[in-house]
């Protein structure tokens, strides 16, 4: 006689492997592997190892940073994306590879289909930062060298289409200037050209380490207000009117992961953004650490998508 707790057609489907059974009240029962599309030492690797640490002490198990980088973000939420909704595949992913890049080429995952918001987590504050070799004191003068010389400095960026790729063209046509895009896969990357001086501007979060140190000149932040770390440094806003960008960090499972799972990430995550130690640890880096629902992270999501087509449709950025 069948005796399981669960409805005998419900009991079927699992036996067959067609649905899965983790994600319940009691998960995880092992550890959970968490997708970074970025490579390691970057912003976003600061982001997604302080929470998984506040997960594995809050939940019990391992949560295990696995890094995918590469598309501006795309490989690795394509893994996201084709995971078996367990609940044990879980990634960190940036505003972009969400609602910017689907909207200028062709991936292999959507992003109002294929995902299950769990939460924003942190809010970020990017800078714009030279070398020392670059001969500019101010973003004033930055901008006013490279309307001298059009195309002779360069930018990187976390890979085309990425968030830092947005904020260099943003700022290019807000300023009305020339510079020349040298996509990276990650932030930490491109600091080693940056600070051989083969690249001259840096357009990231762990600048502000940098120029704390005095080895790169910081010339502006996106936010629109300035950076309290930095508080003689100009908000870009205040130089170049016009300009506006925000970027975010949020966690994401495949479509199809169960409610209780997500739940229960999620109030893991909204407690640890309000505790103390991660706002200590995200200031001093450019971040901000940030109290989401799934509802609000997928909301944004939209309203993002929707502005970022309209951008690039008429900053002409090409992603193919």
């Amino acid at each position: 006689m069948f005796k399981s707790g669960l409805p005998l057609a419900a009991f079927l489907l699992v036996a067959c492997g067609l649905v899965p059974i983790a994600g319940a009240q009691d998960w995880p029962q092992r550890a959970v592997k968490v997708i970074l599309p970025f490579g390691p030492g970057g912003t976003s690797d600061n982001v997604v190892r302080t929470f998984a640490e506040k997960l594995s002490q809050a939940l019990g198990q391992q949560f295990v940073v696995e890094y995918r980088s590469g598309a501006g973000g795309a490989i690795g939420i394509e893994t996201v994306a084709k995971a078996t909704p367990d609940g044990y595949t879980m990634g960190l992913s940036n505003l972009a590879a969400l609602a910017v890049i689907p909207n200028g080429r062709k991936v292999a995952y959507d992003p109002f289909k294929d995902f299950a918001p769990v939460g924003r987590v942190a809010d970020q504050i990017i800078g714009i930062a030279t070398n020392l070799q670059v001969p500019a004191n101010s973003l004033q003068e930055l901008i006013a060298l490279a309307k001298a010389k059009p195309g002779s400095l360069s930018y990187s960026s976390a890979g085309i289409g990425s968030a830092t790729h947005f904020v260099g063209e943003i700022l290019k046509q807000s300023a009305g200037i020339d510079l020349l895009h040298v996509p990276y896969r990650g932030g930490a990357e491109a600091l080693v050209d940056v600070l051989a001086g083969h690249v001259q501007i840096q357009i990231e979060g762990i600048v502000f380490a940098q120029a704390r140190a005095g080895k790169m000149r910081l010339h502006g932040v996106t936010t629109a207000k300035r950076y309290s770390e930095f508080p003689d440094v100009p908000a870009i806003v205040e130089v170049v009117p016009g300009f506006s960008f925000d970027n975010w960090f949020g966690f994401i499972f495949p479509t199809g992961v169960a409610p209780a799972a997500i739940e229960r990430a999620n109030a893991v995550l909204r407690a640890a953004a309000q505790s103390p130690d991660v706002a200590q640890r995200f200031l001093p880096v450019g971040l901000e650490p940030r109290v989401d629902t799934p509802a609000d992270m997928l909301a944004d999501m939209r309203r993002q998508s929707e502005r970022y087509a309209k951008l690039m449709r008429d900053l002409d950025i090409k992603l193919e």
